[in-house]
């Protein structure tokens, strides 16, 4: 019986070790280039970032702010805080909606 009351507790401690690294693994990491805004989503389906229209690729990602991929479509917000990358040309590559704790830290790079 103590046998396996040792083993259930050693079980547990190493369950609660593994759930402690994976909470800790969970901050995202932008890259050197990523730039700060506010993202609205206009009825037309229309990314707007601190109030002005940008274009978008098909090839353009966003993430929520569990990192998952979403579509456009599916986004409705009004003056979210975003990070977000452009490629040479000026168009979104990729836009991730932050976290409360994400946007409350100084951003990398300023928009131009």
């Amino acid at each position: 019986m103590q046998k396996l009351t040792w083993r259930l507790q050693v079980l547990l401690l190493t369950t609660l070790f593994g759930f402690a690294s994976m909470a800790m693994a969970d901050e995202r990491i932008f890259p050197a280039q990523t730039k700060r805004g506010k993202l609205t989503v206009t009825e037309r389906v229309e990314v707007m970032i601190d109030g002005k229209i940008r274009n978008t690729r098909p090839s353009t990602r966003i993430y929520n702010e569990n990192d998952l991929i979403v579509q456009i479509s599916t986004v409705f917000v009004k003056n979210a805080a975003v990070n977000y990358t452009e490629n040479d040309l000026g168009d979104i590559e990729k836009i991730w909606l932050l976290t409360a704790q994400e946007a409350s830290r100084p951003s990398l790079k300023k928009p131009q």
